[in-house]
């Protein structure tokens, strides 16, 4: 996640609350967090340049906010989430797994990049689950 506290504010688009688990990352007044979070909100990161195969890089869009989503996400290639998400080649969501969508858990393994984030091409729509499996951030 210190890349994304290091990010350009002008570069990150932020939709929900600013994670507080971020506020401690970063010396930039910008960054700082507009109003509490919940306990129970998730986070995901998703960006669309990806460099040398192995850095996410900006424009990026950070979610943190209540799960049973669905997020437009198109053009993304790179993700980073505090829960299992599905990401997806369809612009809804919709569709099977694997044919159209893959699981973050257990896809990144073969697909890891610098600072936690997972390698994720032709991502179109990501999707929040409802219930929370936690899993690590980077």
């Amino acid at each position: 996640m210190r890349l994304v506290a290091t990010m350009d504010p002008s570069s990150l688009t932020i939709i929900g609350h600013w994670p507080p688990l971020l506020a401690a990352d970063t010396d930039n007044p910008l960054l700082a967090p507009p109003s509490p979070s919940s306990t129970s909100d998730m986070t995901v990161v998703y960006c669309k340049t990806v460099v040398g195969g192995q850095q996410c890089n900006p424009p990026c869009t950070l979610y943190n906010g209540p799960g049973g989503v669905c997020l437009p996400a198109a053009g993304t290639n790179c993700l980073l989430a505090t829960v299992d998400v599905a990401f997806c080649a369809t612009a809804d969501c919709s569709g099977a797994v694997p044919a159209y969508c893959n699981v973050l858990d257990g896809y990144c393994a073969g697909h890891a990049m610098q600072g936690g984030f997972c390698y994720t091409p032709d991502t179109n729509s990501i999707s929040v689950p409802a219930h929370t499996n936690a899993i690590a951030m980077g």
